[in-house]
């Protein structure tokens, strides 16, 4: 629940819905006079552990967390995306991508495993999900705009991951731990 009684679940499926369908919102922060926005990009803050929304009012690029709305509510606007978002690395045309993730679960104890199921059940960011259980461990199928921005989330899974599609989001975790090895290499 968030300060003002919204579900903080169902905050984050209603911009990923406007983003997907490309509407505009008009949102409240506080007591402050409702706002037309444009989201662009839901993206998770590390530092705090909480969702923001990046988006435009106007031509203004704004950003704010998720859990201060007072109200929200999708217009039948289409949203509007100015072209100097990419400077700030926002990507403009966010599109929901598949992503699959095989958990190897061979050397997790079952009460691990519900912790970690639990997890996966929680997370919000993905737009749909589906957990498979197959012989070894499970298969985590779901949909994301950004599947980039879900590289540190992926990360804090450890050994127990391996990302099967996109090949490009592969790739580049497998450059990333490639790097890795060369680094702690060189120090030992």
């Amino acid at each position: 629940m968030t300060p003002h009684g919204l579900l903080y679940e169902d905050l984050v499926i209603i911009i990923n819905r406007a983003i997907v369908k490309n509407r505009k919102l008009l949102v409240q922060i506080g007591q402050q006079s409702p706002v037309v926005f444009s989201p662009v990009s839901v993206f998770h803050d590390f530092e705090d552990g909480r969702k923001n929304v990046i988006g435009f009012t106007d031509k203004r690029l704004w950003s704010f967390r998720i859990d201060r709305l007072s109200t929200i509510k999708m217009t039948t606007s289409e949203r509007v995306i100015y072209p100097y978002t990419q400077a700030f690395r926002i990507p403009t045309a966010a599109r929901p991508q598949k992503i699959i993730l095989r958990f190897h679960l061979e050397t997790v104890s079952l009460a691990h495993q519900s912790k970690l199921r639990a997890r996966l059940e929680r997370e919000t960011a993905h737009l749909q999900k589906q957990i498979d259980v197959e012989a070894n461990g499970w298969c985590f199928t779901c949909t994301i705009c950004d599947p980039f921005a879900t590289l540190p989330w992926i990360k804090s899974f450890g050994a127990l991951v391996e990302i099967i599609e996109p090949s490009s989001l592969r790739e580049r975790m497998i450059a990333q731990l490639q790097t890795m090895q060369k680094r702690y290499a060189e120090v030992t």
